[in-house]
């Protein structure tokens, strides 16, 4: 896999073993906790929300009561696996940021399916395709060292771009070049 920057000579690359993506924290508080050295990686590919029947009529009370109490078991559940970082194909409630802030457990959301798929290669992770696959014990991925860095573009130099690092520690084919980084 290779990331190109515009304008950056061979002097300011460097190969690693991993995947390199585009890609940022669900939320700013969950930076402080990167990098993290020998990660456990979950990989998921539903959403983690809750799905409101639309055809119902409920207070609005319990409907909010009912969202909760579902992400909060959601959330264990995940929790219970002992992951560091989280990766979703889909989308994560607020709540549940909050809840997996809590737990001090980093997050990815809506990641392209080939990211999902090459990182799962990298880290011989399960992708977990449902809510019921958590209760099979499903296998998570391993890496030396997960962080994000950050790269200003040559033709504006204000804006800034995260990178988000999996480096793994086995002898596998998975080569990444980090252009223009770290």
């Amino acid at each position: 896999v290779s990331q190109r920057q515009a304008g950056v000579g061979g002097a300011d690359c460097e190969f690693l073993d991993g995947y390199v993506c585009t890609k940022n924290v669900a939320t700013r508080r969950m930076s402080e906790f990167l990098p993290i050295h020998h990660a456990r990686i979950m990989i998921i590919t539903f959403p983690i929300e809750y799905h409101r029947n639309a055809k119902q009529l409920m207070s609005l009370d319990s409907i909010m009561a009912q969202e909760y109490e579902f992400l909060r078991i959601l959330v264990a559940r995940i929790t219970a696996q002992r992951p560091h970082v989280v990766m979703a194909e889909k989308g994560v409630s607020h709540i549940a940021l909050s809840m997996f802030d809590q737990a001090g457990i980093v997050v990815y959301s809506r990641l392209k399916r080939s990211a999902i798929d090459t990182i799962a290669h990298c880290t011989q992770a399960d992708v977990i395709a449902s809510i019921d696959r958590l209760s099979l014990e499903p296998r998570l991925g391993r890496c030396a060292c997960i962080s994000i860095d950050t790269y200003q573009q040559a033709g504006a130099p204000e804006q800034r771009n995260p990178l988000l690092r999996v480096e793994v520690a086995s002898t596998q084919d998975t080569s990444a070049r980090n252009v223009g980084g770290p």
